[in-house]
This record gives structure tokens, C-alpha cells and sequence, in this order.
């Protein structure tokens, strides 16, 4: 039925769906691997060179902004131009010719796979040139490589800068490619290509494509397998399955949010029944908008080149006689709601996912961690799962801003017991605080705002299974659907999650951070202040807690320093700042179990052992529980060769917190040199409102901001490290 609104209950039910007469009798499908080539390549990584063709690292954020929201499909065939027009796909993947030219032919966007190999340089470079050729200008990407190997990443980093050279005419398309997903064991070997690194990890893997690289966009593959109901007839599905998917998409989505990046999504679409029905489609597709993605593609649509992959699998299109099968309709009537939330969701941040534990065959994904009254967004006290218990009951709510600073919130229901929809629906309840009267709801049937009046500041939701409803606070601003005209523009200038190298758990000497292969190449390097290298102090990337420092936030790796003191740490460069902008700073920090005090600068090469350099630079010094008077603050300071100022804040103690987040904001005046510093923190990383701890107008600072430097205090440990560089609106005119 179509969703109502009565009061405050919403019936959030599938619409009807126009192409039911469409179904067809049973016919196979699956999941198809592409050609996949392990290249011979050099085992040793080396950073690519930036060529002078490389673009801004917000092309790919701009291109999503500026498009329709991607839900493409696969197809090595494309005839009847109808029937793939009413699917709701809007793109064409394809690695043949043929379907591109249909595509073109027809004003349908397409996405062209390379399978590149720096063997084949000439005549890829040729084949993108035909590609071009085609009519009406639909190109809108490359895919450099299906499922690609570590070892391949320095050839498709030079391929990546070709293809994004203007003298090439293929620049202004997304340059990507679809990686691995993750998998219930590590395969080191599958993401390498070889078995020479077998530690090598899912996350130093995304690290390394994203950093050497450089793609537009992160797209990679995530097929669930959820519907294996002959295999385990006791729950219909293992239950690591579905919580290994949410962790896949909640791992991805934070490597993509360290680096500034969009990031999108490969769903599998084998046919009802025998494999993807309703629900699961619906929780994939979903699933991947709750937690903040900007892009879908469908494996597959249509495939034709092997009859060997009928027997068992099949597409959202018989390729034998051009006719629909039994998942089409669902999946367009699904598609058209995806469309219509991502009107908007391509200009949200993704700001938080948190789990509704109400199933009991499921367990809470390790990284989404568990709702809690007033975690993020604290005019939402309560949201709880009123439907009966039963083995998949669960739901996931994300919340989003906007370039305003509004707030969003996208509640999922995640069951898909039955694969029905309407069977495996969920009734949620919300509660605000009474500033909260009246909510805004994207419609994903109309596309259209609809008001949401609240009685005691109560809100029920029914959901399908697998689906989703985006709703929006009211701030007199409706949900962004074009570029905001006061956005402010955000240049990525360094980030670190510490996911990309080898995770530690003891103190070890040789195993130190400086130590790690990644460590250069990453733009780390010692922190030398006072011209001797203090890199080499016992600081690990702590992995599950290492030598009594914690691990890194939310079930991840961090920078903790395990060797005593403040003198170690290590810096890395910035380019130089830009004047009338805004340099910030933000850092994810842990000072529990601390003994000494850790520190946060930015500055100029001093920090890093500049022979010339004067003692210039702002900093961040954070004191440990047992800091005596300090305990529980924090103090910021400047100084211009070694002399000048500070203010100390109050903040928390430590071990009643545990990680917190903490913003430096250095606003640059004409000259290029600082004209007022702030701090600000929260208590809940990536939750709620900044609070200011200080603030100081210092005039122009003669300090070329040029470098970062972080100083872990003893068992401390950092994580998510990231500075960018902010044009203020009334500097950046709309684009």
C-alpha cells in the first residue's frame, strides 16, 4: 500500500508495483566473475608521482553532487532499451562495446570496464579513445579493473593519471574500480596477489588503493549471501553473514570518511527464491544508503557470453529471450525509491551509524556499535523496536548533516526472514525532547517533503524488510537537493586512519611505527623539533589493545606510544596554507590509561628537524588523569620562535570517557599567516555538537603552517587523524 501519515503512526509500505505482470517462470542466475588477470608486478610500492594532469581530490565529491544518484547495472548485452529503462537502473556497466554503443545510442549514461594491463598499455589507451567516440556524450566513468590485486595497484596508479590527463578528453569521468569485499577470514593472499605478504590486511588493502592510487570514487563489491536456507535450516542464513556485511560496509565507509571520498557499492541480484528475494535485495540496496553510500551497482542485469552461468545463476533479465525475471519488478520498484532518497543523501555526510539489537539469531556487527539514548543527535532520547522478537528483528539508524549543519536521521529495518517484505515489516518508536514538535520525511514513493507532526514528541514507524525512511530536523530548509550557496569548500591536505599498516599488540623495538613499510610512503616522518629524530621511541599501530594502550576506535587499529615519554613522535607535511582559509585539525584521541601528557601541533619544518627552522608552531597538549591540578584539561598554546601564549580548558577525565574527538581551528588571514586560533571536542567521536575550550585572537603570527606533528602520551592512543584546508562560503562562489 502507499505509505500515510495518521497523527503520528507512518505505514511505511512498499508502493505498488506497475511491472508485476512482468514475471516470469524460474530461471537461474548469479553472480559472474570477471576476467581477472594476476599481473606480474614489482612487489615494492612506491608512492606514484602526481603528474601535473592531476585533478582536485573533491572531483569525485562534485561529480556525485552534480549527477543523478548512481544505480547502475552490468550487462554484456543490452537490446530491448524498455526493459532496461524500466528496471530503475540509470547507467550501463559494461567491458564490451556493445553495450556501450546501445547505451549511447539510446541517451543512457554508461561506466566502461577496463581490465587494464600495463602489457596492453597502447591499446587500452586506444580502446578508451573508441569508447569516446561513441554518440551523445553519456560517458560517466572507467573502471580501471575488476576485483584488483595490491601488486597491480603502481600500473593502474599510472593509468588512473592518463585517463585523468584533460589532453585525453576522458577527464571529467569518475575514474575507479570494483574492489574485493571483505570476507568472514582475512585472504592476505587475494588482496595482494601473491602469498609474499601474509599479513596483509582488507584494511591495509583499501588503504593502499585509496593513497597510491588516487581513484575518484571507492567502489567495491559486497555480495551477503544471505537467502542459503538449505545450509543452515535453523536460521535460514549463518548469522556472521549478515554481520559481516554491515562490517564490510562500516569499513569501508571509514577509510572513505578519513580520506574524503565517496564511496559506493556492488549488490548481487540472482533471481527470488533461489537466491536474492525482496527483503535481502531491499537490505543491500538500503543498507548502503543508511550507512552513508553515494553509489549502486547492480551484478547483474543481463548477462549473454556463457551459457555455463544459466545453470545456476541468472540476471535481472533473461538473456535467452529478453524477458524479466521474478526479481525485476521488485528490484524497480526498489531502484525508484533509491533514486528519490538519493536526490538528497548525495549531499549528506554521513556523521554516525549506531545497531537496534532486537533479533535472536543475530548478533551486533562489532563495528556498529549499540544505540544509546542520546549518543548522537541528543534531541532524539529514545528509538527501540516495538514488533515481537524474532531471529533477524533488528534495524540500524544513521545519522547525516548537511553543508548547512541541519541534521539528518535514515532509519532501516533490517529483517529479511521471509524475503516478503510486508511479512517481514518491523514497527520502530522514536522520542525527542520537547524541542522537537514536528520532524520532515523524504517521501521515497514522491520524492516530496511531507511534515511530520509529533504528539509528545513521540514518533511510531512501520518499514519493510530491508527498508529505509530519511527523516530530516525542521530548520526551514527543506532537504537538500542542489549544492548549498553558503557550502564551504573542503580540501583534504593529510588523513590517517592507521589502518593501512601492520597492526601491533606488543612493544617489541623492532616492531615500531617508523619500522612499518608504509610508514614513508604514507608522508610520515620523524618529529624532530630539536633536530634529533624522536621517531624511535616504542609507538605501534595498536591493534585489540597493544603493550597496555588501547586499541584503535571502534574495533580498529590506532597510533599508541608504548615506550614512555614525550619526546617521541612523528610529523608529516603539509602543503602551504592559502590565505583567507581556515586549516582544521581533527583528531580521535584515548587517554585512559595515560601517564604522561600527549601533544598535537601544527607548525612549520621545525617540527621536523628544519635546520634553518625557528621554534614556530600551535599546539594541543592533553593531561593525563594522574596530572595532578591538570587532570582532566587541556591546554592550547602558540609560540613565534619559542615565545608566546596559551589558554587551558577544562575537558573530562579519562577514564570515564575513553575516546573523545578533539577540532584545532587555525583561521588564515590575508597574508597567509594565522589571525585566531579555537579548540573544540566532544565527547563522543563523530556524535553531537562541537563545544569551544578556548579560543585565541593572536593578531598575524609570522608561522608558516607547513607541518603536523603528534605526540602520543605513554599508553595513549590517537586515531583518525585528518586536516583539511576550508574556503568560507562567502570565498567559494556555488560551482
Amino acid at each position: 500500500m502507499t505509505s500515510h501519515i495518521s497523527d503520528v503512526v507512518i505505514n511505511s509500505q512498499h508502493a505498488p508495483t506497475a511491472r508485476a505482470n512482468l514475471l516470469s517462470g524460474q530461471r537461474r542466475a548469479d553472480r559472474i566473475l570477471l576476467s581477472l588477470r594476476i599481473l606480474v608486478a614489482a612487489t615494492a610500492f612506491a608512492l606514484p608521482t602526481l603528474s601535473s594532469a592531476q585533478r582536485s581530490r573533491t572531483f569525485g565529491r562534485k561529480w556525485v553532487e552534480t549527477h543523478p544518484f548512481l544505480i547502475a547495472g552490468w550487462a554484456s548485452a543490452l537490446t530491448d532499451i524498455g526493459l532496461f529503462k524500466g528496471s530503475g537502473l540509470n547507467a550501463v556497466m559494461s567491458g564490451s562495446g556493445g553495450p556501450i554503443l546501445q547505451a549511447a545510442k539510446h541517451s543512457i549514461p554508461w561506466i566502461y570496464l577496463a581490465n587494464y594491463s600495463a602489457n596492453e598499455d597502447a591499446g587500452w589507451k586506444n580502446n578508451v579513445q573508441r569508447q569516446l567516440a561513441k554518440p551523445n556524450n553519456m560517458g560517466w566513468g572507467w573502471m580501471m579493473e575488476d576485483e584488483p590485486r595490491a601488486i597491480q595497484f603502481p600500473e593502474l596508479a599510472t593509468f588512473a593519471d592518463w585517463l585523468k590527463d584533460p589532453a585525453n578528453r576522458a577527464s571529467n569521468m569518475l575514474v575507479s574500480a570494483s574492489l574485493w569485499d571483505s570476507t568472514l577470514q582475512p585472504r592476505p593472499a587475494l588482496y595482494w596477489g601473491n602469498t609474499s605478504r601474509p599479513n596483509y590486511t582488507y584494511e591495509q588493502y583499501l588503504y593502499d588503493w585509496v593513497s597510491r592510487v588516487r581513484p575518484d570514487v571507492l567502489s567495491y563489491s559486497a555480495y551477503p549471501y544471505l537467502g542459503n536456507y538449505a545450509k543452515y535450516p535453523a536460521t535460514g542464513v549463518a548469522p556472521e553473514n549478515i554481520e559481516t556485511h554491515l562490517n564490510t560496509l562500516m569499513r569501508v565507509r571509514k577509510l572513505a570518511l578519513n580520506h574524503d571520498i565517496p564511496y559506493q557499492v556492488w549488490v548481487r541480484s540472482e533471481k527470488y527464491r533461489r537466491g536474492t528475494g525482496d527483503s535481502e535485495l531491499r537490505l543491500q540496496l538500503f543498507a548502503a544508503l543508511t550507512t552513508g553510500h553515494k553509489g549502486i551497482y547492480y551484478f547483474q542485469y543481463e548477462h549473454r557470453n556463457s551459457r555455463a552461468y544459466l545453470v545456476n545463476y541468472g540476471d535481472l533479465a533473461d538473456p535467452t529471450d529478453d524477458t524479466p525475471n521474478e526479481l525485476y519488478p521488485i528490484a524497480a520498484a526498489a531502484n525508484a525509491e533509491v533514486a528519490k532518497l538519493g536526490e538528497s543523501l548525495r549531499f549528506l555526510r554521513s556523521t554516525g551509524v549506531y545497531f537496534i539489537h532486537n533479533g535472536t539469531h543475530s548478533r551486533r556487527p562489532s563495528r556498529i556499535p549499540e544505540y544509546a539514548s542520546g549518543v548522537q543527535q541528543k534531541q532524539m532520547t529514545e528509538v527501540r523496536i516495538t514488533s515481537a522478537a524474532s531471529r533477524f528483528t533488528d534495524g540500524i539508524i544513521g545519522y547525516f548533516e548537511d553543508y548547512y549543519g541541519d541534521e539528518y536521521f535514515m532509519l532501516m529495518n533490517l529483517n529479511f526472514d521471509t524475503n516478503d517484505g510486508a511479512q517481514d515489516a518491523l514497527e520502530f518508536e522514536l522520542q525527542f525532547d520537547p524541542t522537537v514538535s514536528s520532524l520532515l520525511r523524504l517521501n521515497r514513493h514522491t520524492g516530496q517533503d511531507e511534515v511530520i507532526p509529533l504528539t509528545r514528541q513521540h514518533l511510531r514507524v512501520t518499514l519493510p524488510g530491508g527498508t529505509g525512511d530519511l527523516f530530516k530536523y525542521r530548520t526551514g530548509r527543506s532537504f537538500m537537493r542542489q549544492p548549498g550557496r553558503n557550502r564551504s569548500a573542503r580540501e583534504q591536505l593529510f588523513a590517517d586512519d592507521f589502518e593501512g599498516y601492520i597492526g601491533r599488540n606488543t612493544g617489541l623495538f623492532i616492531q615500531r611505527f617508523d619500522t612499518d613499510p608504509n610508514y614513508h610512503t604514507s608522508g610520515w616522518q620523524a618529529f624532530a623539533p630539536t633536530g634529533t629524530d624522536a621517531a624511535d621511541s616504542l609507538t605501534i599501530i595498536a591493534r585489540g589493545g597493544g603493550a597496555g594502550a588501547p586499541g584503535g576506535y571502534g574495533d580498529s587499529q590506532g597510533l599508541a606510544n608504548v615506550g614512555g615519554g614525550n619526546s617521541h613522535g612523528h610529523a608529516a607535511r603539509l602543503s602551504k596554507p592559502i590565505a583567507n582559509t581556515t586549516i582544521e585539525l581533527t583528531v580521535r584521541l584515548n587517554m585512559a590509561a595515560a601517564t604522561t601528557p600527549s601533544y598535537i601541533y601544527l607548525g612549520s619544518d621545525f617540527l621536523a628537524g628544519g635546520a634553518l627552522a625557528r621554534d614556530d608552531k600551535i599546539w594541543l597538549e592533553f593531561f593525563n588523569d594522574g596530572h595532578d591540578r591538570l587532570a582532566g584539561r587541556a591546554r592550547l598554546e602558540y609560540a613565534v620562535d619559542g615565545v608566546g601564549m596559551g589558554a587551558t580548558f577544562n575537558l573530562w577525565q579519562w577514564e570515564n570517557v575513553g575516546w573523545a574527538e578533539v577540532k584545532l581551528e587555525v583561521k588564515v588571514g590575508a597574508d597567509g599567516f594565522p589571525v585566531a586560533i579555537r579548540v573544540l571536542h566532544r565527547k563522543t567521536p563523530g556524535a553531537g555538537k562541537w563545544k569551544t575550550g578556548a579560543e585565541l585572537s593572536t593578531g598575524n603570527l609570522a608561522i608558516q603552517l607547513t607541518h603536523l606533528a603528534v605526540q602520543p602520551g605513554f599508553y595513549a592512543t590517537l586515531d583518525d587523524l585528518r586536516v583539511h584546508r576550508v574556503i568560507s562560503a562567502s570565498q567559494n562562489q556555488p560551482q
